[in-house]
């Protein structure tokens, strides 16, 4: 006659099927009573299928989560693709405009504009000499022989926080090219240096500063106008200058 036994270990102790008998046995060990079952062959069957249809439920269980992970991973794969090339064109298009500002912070912004006033002319000529001379402008008599034109020479500085201003951009523009770098190269052309980029905005300063730190001249010319007896005053010179001119001697602008 078989014999199939199975043995399972229990809070109560060690379980043990035996074919066709039911027995308890208890033994001491250790000075602890365990408990030691036999079961008939038919609670051994219906044991053993139950255990297969479990784990054949986790497998079924295992095989969704998979298929949805690959789901998933797929659709975040092509989100990240494009969320990358969007965020490439934004970037592109912002290091263009820092480039951009860089390279027009040395240009001349020439600009005219005419003001009116009421004032006698020795009156506003006084007022705009005293008002270059306060910023260190002197009158060269040689920079323009056409009648009534004063112009007015003087080195113009750069500023510091202007200077501080392109190399926070530069440091930035040139930390995301190094982002980027290290996003679309793939894992064995990738290099730690690339993040030394940004030291290079440090020649953003001198570029500036030497651009920057120029002479200037500006214009002022005096007519008076015959039909309401007041008189105009044309001016040209820097948008800046010309800005300045404007808060401080309080014209009103000719349209």
């Amino acid at each position: 006659m078989s014999h199939i036994a199975f043995i399972r270990f229990s809070p109560a102790g060690m379980r043990c099927s035996y074919s066709n008998e039911v027995k308890f046995f208890k033994r001491v060990r250790g000075g602890r009573p365990i408990s030691l079952e036999i079961l008939d062959r038919r609670t051994l069957l219906h044991t053993s299928a139950g255990m297969m249809k479990r784990r054949a439920r986790q497998s079924q269980r295992t095989t969704a989560i998979t298929a949805v992970t690959s789901v998933l991973t797929a659709e975040l794969a092509d989100y990240n693709s494009t969320g990358l090339i969007i965020t490439g064109t934004v970037f592109a298009l912002t290091a263009w405009g820092v480039v951009s500002f860089v390279k027009g912070s040395v240009k001349d912004r020439i600009t005219q504009a005419q003001y009116r006033t009421l004032d006698e002319p020795e009156e506003v000529m006084k007022r705009v000499v005293s008002h270059f001379s306060s910023r260190s402008f002197t009158i060269n008599r040689e920079a323009d022989s056409r009648p009534g034109v004063i112009t007015f020479e003087g080195t113009v500085r750069a500023s510091y926080l202007v200077a501080a201003i392109l190399l926070s951009c530069g440091a930035s523009v040139l930390w995301g090219i190094a982002v980027m770098i290290d996003l679309l190269l793939p894992p064995s052309s990738r290099a730690d240096w690339y993040f030394w980029l940004p030291l290079l905005s440090l020649f953003i300063v001198p570029y500036y500063w030497n651009g920057a730190t120029r002479k200037e001249q500006f214009k002022v010319k005096l007519e008076e106008n015959e039909l309401d007896q007041s008189r105009v005053i044309y001016v040209k010179g820097h948008r800046d200058e010309v800005a300045e001119f404007q808060n401080k001697m309080r014209f009103a602008e000719r349209k």
